[in-house]
């Protein structure tokens, strides 16, 4: 991406031979997503995907040992919940203790499936933790992200704060210190999406030469 580009020019700055650096100006996995015709869900109750990180990238900022917590806070609500793993967690002992407690609860599920496209293009909203997925997933469907953040002390302390990911959270969606009053907090996101649609779609012209969007493309 533009963005990008700097890393790299900082990288190679005492080179005497510099190679040269090729602005492909695209996600492809993004752009092969907004190829496909999509139709956003706009009637019935909201569906929330909950898409952690994997496990065991950056334990401190995982909500690993909290995706019950978030789960049962949920539950409180008139809405269908799909936790979406990390494919290199699908069996995971968490996620089989979750579907095991969860599995009498008619509007929870689970999905491992390899194309997660037609689970977001049908949700209304992403809850994670600090996944790659959060950006893919706004730029997708234009919908919100709620990120939970429960470390903030350890993500100052590694100059996280200073990433475009961590800088650009609240242009997107939330982000979450706690769990207090999720359930409002979500209302509030789904009923006020305009502004994060905008701030999503300057983020990709931002970030992207190659803008590419789908034409067949409806939100609620």
């Amino acid at each position: 991406s533009l963005k990008s580009i700097k890393v790299f020019e900082l990288l190679f700055k005492n080179y005497k031979k510099k190679p040269k650096i090729l602005i492909l100006g695209e996600y492809p996995k993004l752009t092969s997503l907004l190829k496909k015709n999509i139709v956003l869900k706009k009637k019935g109750k909201p569906t929330i995907v909950i898409a952690p990180s994997g496990f065991y990238g950056i334990p401190k900022l995982s909500i690993k040992d909290d995706l019950q917590k978030i789960i049962i806070e949920l539950l409180k609500m008139d809405i269908e919940i799909i936790l979406r793993p990390h494919p290199s967690n699908r069996n995971h002992k968490i996620v089989k203790a979750i579907k095991d407690k969860f599995k009498t609860i008619n509007n929870f599920k689970i999905d491992i499936s390899e194309d997660y496209s037609k689970i977001y293009s049908k949700s209304s909203l992403l809850i994670t933790d600090y996944s790659g997925t959060a950006y893919t997933y706004a730029m997708y469907t234009l919908n919100p992200v709620i990120f939970i953040s429960l470390n903030k002390k350890y993500i100052d302390q590694l100059s996280y704060n200073k990433l475009n990911y961590f800088k650009d959270r609240k242009k997107i969606g939330l982000i979450l210190n706690n769990f207090d009053k999720i359930a409002e907090k979500i209302k509030n996101i789904l009923k006020n999406k305009k502004k994060i649609r905008n701030n999503i779609k300057n983020i990709k012209k931002t970030y992207f030469v190659n803008n590419n969007s789908n034409n067949n493309l409806y939100l609620d």
